[in-house]
């Protein structure tokens, strides 16, 4: 029985859990409260306007970044009151979805790769390496099971696996996360910019707090004392909030602020301020919230999960504005002599 046939489910719940407590097989979403007397809009993470969660047993968003209530309700699920009632389905019925997901996740991977395809020959699944000089051929069909041999790069072996899952198990998976490290999750803009959905690489495993605590608040701190920076318990002029609530001072004289956001540069292990995807890092990698006391402005990436600690501070701040989606503070530029003023038109920190 294939996915389509078997009847979308959902129940509400008050907030996600932690991605560590999440059933696999279901898949969890955040409510947006819309503008006023428009309902609301269904995402994977919402921070901002956030009025509660939904759990389904089926994927409902796909590569959409969300769905409004109205197309929701197009798909006409059915509420039920317990999450363990989305998990009545047949054992084989969840085998034979857990075997589609994988083989959706193989795909998507595969297509990223020009000499790589996957072939379904005597119930087994065949992964191959064609001649460069054949990838033509490849992307217009030509090669098939019946033909395949005639294609192939020597240099190569043919690997041939039970099932979609073995094969995503036993390399893919590693491959994508390998990819990860490479092209990270996010462009310049700080959109989401990867070939497999958040919601699929959590299902894989993929452990987004733990990939985003790579250095600790203490290790922070000390660096950031080594550097000359200072600390402040004032929260109107602080520039930074770090994951244990630690302010990181802006240093205030006479109404002016001494110390700029880039000194942030310093516990970044090498990544350049330059590169298109710095600022983006800065919340993944330091888990921090940025502060514009100038502007009364909060800057936090889009779907950053904040800890008990931030939030306390950032419900101090009554008068700041909270902007979900880090501006591009710094332009890419190969002449890195030019002049900071001249990379702040746009947005003044």
């Amino acid at each position: 029985m294939k996915e389509k046939n078997i009847k979308l489910k959902y129940t509400d719940i008050p907030q996600k859990p932690p991605i560590n407590e999440r059933n696999p097989n279901l898949f969890y979403y955040d409510l947006r409260d819309a503008d006023e007397g428009l309902g609301y809009d269904i995402e994977r993470n919402v921070i901002i306007n956030n009025i509660g969660s939904i759990v389904t047993n089926k994927d409902i968003l796909g590569d959409r970044e969300f769905i409004t209530d109205e197309e929701f309700e197009m798909l006409e699920a059915e509420y039920v009151e317990k999450i363990e009632e989305l998990l009545e389905q047949k054992t084989d019925k969840n085998n034979e979805l857990n075997e589609e997901f994988y083989k959706n996740i193989c795909n998507k991977y595969i297509n990223t790769m020009s000499k790589e395809m996957l072939l379904e020959i005597d119930n087994r699944i065949v992964h191959i390496f064609i001649e460069d000089e054949y990838i033509n051929l490849k992307d217009n069909g030509v090669i098939n099971t019946h033909n395949f041999r005639n294609y192939l790069d020597d240099n190569f072996e043919i690997y041939a696996y039970n099932s979609y899952q073995e094969l995503c198990e036993r390399l893919i998976k590693d491959e994508i996360f390998y990819d990860i490290k490479d092209l990270g999750l996010y462009d310049e803009n700080n959109q989401w910019n990867f070939y497999i959905n958040q919601e699929e690489l959590e299902k894989l495993g993929y452990d987004f707090e733990e990939k985003e605590e790579k250095i600790t608040d203490e290790t922070i701190k000390e660096i950031l004392e080594n550097e000359g920076y200072n600390f402040t318990e004032n929260p109107r002029e602080a520039i930074y909030i770090l994951r244990d609530g630690t302010l990181v001072d802006g240093v205030f004289e006479y109404g002016s602020r001494g110390e700029d956001h880039r000194l942030i540069e310093c516990c970044m292990n090498g990544i350049d301020r330059y590169d298109n995807q710095f600022w983006s890092k800065v919340h993944t990698e330091l888990g921090v919230v940025q502060l514009v006391p100038e502007t009364q402005t909060i800057l936090i990436m889009k779907g950053q999960n904040m800890t008990i600690e931030q939030w306390n501070i950032i419900e101090e701040l009554k008068e700041y504005s909270l902007t979900e989606g880090i501006p591009n503070l710094e332009k890419n530029t190969t002449e890195k002599e030019q002049k900071i003023e001249e990379d702040f038109e746009d947005f003044e920190i």
